[in-house]
């Protein structure tokens, strides 16, 4: 049964902040929708996307954030440098990065949708949240 469609975006939405974020760590990221899509302005549909998921990832202890900037918290690093269940030899943070680019692309956006799924399940085993 296939995902509707705001489910995809959030889940692609999750594999861009997650990979940035593990592509800067222990570095952060400004919360603005503006500087995340490359100091572009997003449209009003993509500003609210990152917003909601940000909020979501914060909300459900995914993320750190402090005075407008957000980074991974001590248990998403762990997690997200632990290997891909779908490709062994990187990381999945490594996967969440390169796969955010083919979610901005257009291609790949099964398997970002289903690495997004399991990036959440994995650091939400770790944090003992449930997903």
């Amino acid at each position: 049964m296939a995902e509707p469609d705001n489910i995809i975006r959030f889940q692609e939405m999750v594999v861009s902040i997650l990979g940035e974020l593990y592509a800067v760590h222990p570095g952060d990221i400004e919360w603005n929708a503006a500087s995340f899509y490359g100091n572009k302005v997003p449209s009003d549909d993509e500003e609210d996307l990152f917003d909601n998921t940000v909020r979501y990832l914060l909300d459900n202890g995914y993320l750190f954030e402090s005075q407008g900037y957000i980074r991974l918290n001590a248990k998403s690093w762990s997690v997200l440098k632990k290997p891909d269940p779908l490709h062994p030899a990187q990381s999945l943070g490594t996967s969440l990065k390169s796969w955010a680019k083919d979610a901005a692309s257009g291609s790949g956006k099964e398997l970002v949708s289903t690495l997004g799924g399991t990036a959440l399940s994995e650091i939400a085993k770790a944090l003992n949240l449930p997903f």
